[in-house]
């Protein structure tokens, strides 16, 4: 394997530490309170903060659509998803009107933002340089702090949680990265975890 790699490897992860710390810190900017509400009502409140999390993600998707792999996928492949997600916000609008907000939230910020950072970004970086396995464990060690790390500056948890956040980010790594590479696509990953969050949040 050439050395360049496990350079570039390494510099991905430092680069989506610093994302995390800096999209943590910026998430200090509003109350809780208004943080922890996506109702509609909440809209003007959080709408330019929302914005502005979501355009800091966008680097990390220009890095996996530019990709090579992603321009050889068969177009049927590509596009699937993305049309399911489509059909999944008009369903959702129709359905639950006074939470489309919240879908937007879940499926821009967590599923695309998350999925764009740690998959479409980091476990591909990872991957050049390591074996699955190692790929997961790395970029899942990444994934469990960045939660845990959130959940202790911003909501107040105990330090002690970001170690807690460690084994379910391999986790969730381990299953969103292997939808990944299985379907070839990270519109499957983005759908399957907004709507896994989504659902967390109705219940």
């Amino acid at each position: 394997m050439n050395k360049s790699f496990y350079k570039k490897s390494i510099m991905a992860m430092l680069f989506v530490l610093i994302y995390i710390a800096a999209s943590t810190a910026f998430a200090q900017i509003l109350p809780l309170p208004v943080l922890q509400d996506l109702t509609n009502s909440n809209i003007k409140r959080r709408i330019l903060y929302d914005a502005i999390q979501a355009a800091a993600v966008i680097p990390f998707a220009v890095t996996y659509f530019r990709d090579t792999a992603f321009r050889k996928i068969k177009i049927s492949s590509k596009w699937i998803p993305w049309g399911l997600i489509g059909v999944c916000a008009i369903l959702v609008t129709i359905i639950l009107p006074e939470r489309v907000y919240a879908f937007w939230f879940y499926l821009i910020i967590v599923g695309c933002g998350e999925e764009f950072v740690f998959r479409g970004y980091l476990h591909r970086e990872l991957r050049k340089a390591f074996y699955f396995k190692v790929s997961v464990i790395l970029g899942g060690l990444v994934f469990g702090f960045a939660h845990g790390y959130s959940h202790f500056m911003v909501l107040g948890g105990p330090i002690t949680g970001i170690l807690s956040e460690l084994g379910g980010g391999i986790v969730g790594a381990l299953i969103f990265s292997a939808i990944y590479e299985k379907s070839n696509s990270i519109g499957w990953p983005i759908l399957i975890h907004a709507c896994l969050d989504f659902t967390g949040y109705l219940v």
